[in-house]
C-alpha cells in the first residue's frame, strides 16, 4: 500500500503516528460516503484486551482511501463515525446513490 506525498505530508502536520495509522488501517471501519471510502475506528469493535493507549490515540482519526486502498489524507474528527454516517451519499458521478441519503431506497 503506497502512501502518497499529500497523505504523509498530512499526517506529519497532524501528528498522525504510524502505530496509530497501522492500528486504524487493521481495526478500523470502513465507510462509504459521499463518493469516497474512509476508515475511522469504532470504541465497540475494538478486540477486548488491546492497549488503552493506543486505543485512545486511535479514536476519532479519519482515513480517507483510494480505490485501491491507499490512503490519501487523513484528518481527526470527534464523533468521527457519526460524522461520516452523516455524509451526503454520493456517487462518483456527483448523484444520490441508491445506497445513500434515502435509507437505501434510492431516489423517488
Amino acid at each position: 500500500m503506497d502512501r502518497t506525498d499529500h497523505f504523509r505530508q498530512r499526517a506529519s502536520q497532524r501528528g498522525l503516528r504510524v502505530n496509530v495509522l497501522s492500528f486504524v488501517l487493521t481495526h478500523g471501519t470502513l465507510v462509504n460516503r459521499a463518493g469516497a471510502r474512509f476508515l475511522t475506528l469504532l470504541r465497540r469493535e475494538v478486540p477486548a484486551g488491546m492497549d488503552h493507549e493506543l486505543v485512545e490515540r486511535a479514536l476519532g482519526w479519519v482515513v480517507v482511501l483510494s480505490p485501491d486502498g491507499s490512503p490519501l489524507t487523513c484528518y481527526r474528527r470527534r464523533h468521527a463515525y457519526r460524522y461520516l454516517r452523516r455524509k451526503r451519499g454520493l456517487d462518483l458521478r456527483g448523484r444520490l446513490a441508491r445506497w445513500g441519503a434515502h435509507g437505501g431506497k434510492g431516489r423517488q
